[in-house]
């Protein structure tokens, strides 16, 4: 029994796994990232199209109909709220709820 007990050198083999369990990760986050940028700008496009937009205003008890513009053009134009361009907000419909959420709160 008194025989050499033999040691094994890991680290090569652990660094190649950490690498390319890093690389799978990176490559599919990056992968999700794209497909989720995708879907964001077809909303957006989605959004920027539709004609049967229409909204209280979360200020006054005007209707804007039509287009999201015209809701955030008045909101503007009369009540002095310039959240940004139109058409670079994207789920206007959930980042009105939230603003009339915490205005009512």
């Amino acid at each position: 029994m008194g025989g050499k007990i033999g040691t094994y050198n890991l680290s090569i083999t652990l660094e190649i796994s950490y690498s390319f369990y890093a690389y799978i990760y990176v490559n599919t986050v990056l992968h999700c990232t794209y497909i989720l940028q995708e879907a964001i700008l077809e909303i957006n496009r989605l959004e920027r199209e539709q004609t049967d937009f229409s909204r209280h205003c979360l200020f006054c008890r005007e209707v804007c109909t039509g287009n999201r513009r015209s809701l955030f053009r008045h909101m503007a134009d009369d009540h002095a709220f310039h959240i940004g361009q139109p058409d670079n907000i994207v789920l206007v419909d959930d980042l009105l709820n939230l603003i009339e959420a915490k205005l009512v709160a």
